[in-house]
């Protein structure tokens, strides 16, 4: 049986685009109010999880599942903000 270098089998890549957006309004003298949103894995991309490495298994190298994500990528929010003199 022949042998395989070290570390010679590879994973998939990942990729997650995160991003964020903010918006700030001034309502008062000392007072605020800021709009976000932020969004995870953005690209709703795939990520798929490692092969599977059973050498005895019907499997063997096949992906079989995905990593697990976020189901709901975009998290709104609102913060007031006052200064006290």
């Amino acid at each position: 049986m022949p042998q395989l270098p070290r570390r010679n089998l590879r994973r998939p890549g990942i990729f997650q685009l995160v991003t964020g957006l903010t918006r700030k309004f001034a309502l008062r003298e000392g007072q605020s109010v800021e709009f976000r949103a932020e969004a995870f894995n953005l690209t709703n991309h795939v990520n798929p999880n490692n092969p599977s490495l059973l050498l005895n298994g019907q499997t063997f190298g096949k992906i079989t599942s995905g990593a697990g994500g976020t189901h709901a990528p975009v998290v709104p929010g609102i913060r007031e903000s006052c200064s006290l003199r």
